[in-house]
């Protein structure tokens, strides 16, 4: 897994916590996700209709891959520290509040995944993850057993 040392060493609890972002720690041991919400962007392609049958879609998470149904990728996690307003108003032209992001710096994870929406994934302070697909911004939530 290509993180920091320092990011590494901070992974309590199943989270990473790294400039007041939390993102869960990818281990070994796949880590299962459902998507629980989304929030459509001012140019979506995907309907409301199709943004919904996402809703309670799993997907698998460990330090070496992400799956989605029948599609598997490899990945190679590593964050960047990026000035929020920046970021999200030229790649998403959102503002960073709209996801529940406050800080002036966020952290995104990139994974170089070929799935599209899953590169990069954006940690929320609230332990959720954030992907961006054919406009709209989906949210995962950890299953804990």
């Amino acid at each position: 897994m290509v993180i920091s040392a320092k990011v590494q060493s901070l992974c309590i609890a199943g989270a990473v916590f790294f400039l007041s972002v939390a993102w869960p720690c990818l281990t070994a041991a796949a880590s299962q996700w459902l998507v629980t919400g989304y929030t459509l962007g001012k140019s979506a392609s995907l309907s409301k209709a199709e943004a919904e049958a996402w809703m309670g879609k799993a997907v698998l998470m460990d330090e070496t891959s992400i799956i989605v149904g029948e599609k598997k990728c490899q990945i190679s996690p590593s964050p960047q520290e990026v000035d929020a307003m920046d970021y999200f108003a030229t790649q998403f032209h959102i503002k960073p509040a709209e996801l529940g992001i406050r800080e002036r710096k966020a952290v995104i994870l990139h994974t170089q995944c070929d799935i599209p929406g899953f590169d990069p994934l954006i940690p929320l302070g609230d332990g959720r993850l954030a992907f961006f697909r054919d406009g709209v911004f989906f949210y995962l939530t950890q299953v804990h057993d």
